[in-house]
């Protein structure tokens, strides 16, 4: 493979771990982000931004250190996992969670989008071996 063609197929595969990953995240939650996004409610925007973050570091850093398009698949899995597992920990300790989201409240949503940051940064460390 080419360089550019390496490049592509990283990145697709990156791009696509992400859509998927934010299509099963969007699935689990008990409130409907693209319509609340869609009403304005900055809120669903923080936490949803965060998540994103806290999924893309990691990836980022599989990219960096992937020696194959399935270590970079495997690591993108293992990223989601983390970030899953965080949100029902969150949500399990902030049970008002998805009552502040929908209110478009800013404390607990903002607290979760750094703590998703927070896990995305410390996965993305711990792939750097």
């Amino acid at each position: 493979m080419t360089a550019l063609q390496n490049f592509a197929a990283y990145l697709l595969i990156a791009v696509a771990a992400t859509a998927l990953f934010m299509l099963l995240y969007a699935m689990i939650t008990p409130y409907r982000e693209r319509e609340l996004l869609r009403q304005g409610n900055v809120a669903a925007g923080v936490s949803l931004s965060g998540v994103m973050l806290g999924f893309a570091l990691p990836i980022a850093s599989a990219l960096m250190h992937s020696v194959s398009l399935t270590d970079l698949s495997i690591w993108a899995l293992v990223a989601g996992i983390v970030q899953l597992l965080g949100y029902y920990a969150f949500r399990w300790i902030f049970r008002e969670l998805r009552a502040q989201i929908e209110a478009g409240q800013l404390a607990l949503p903002l607290l979760y989008a750094a703590t998703a940051v927070c896990l995305g940064l410390l996965n993305a460390a711990a792939m750097s071996d």
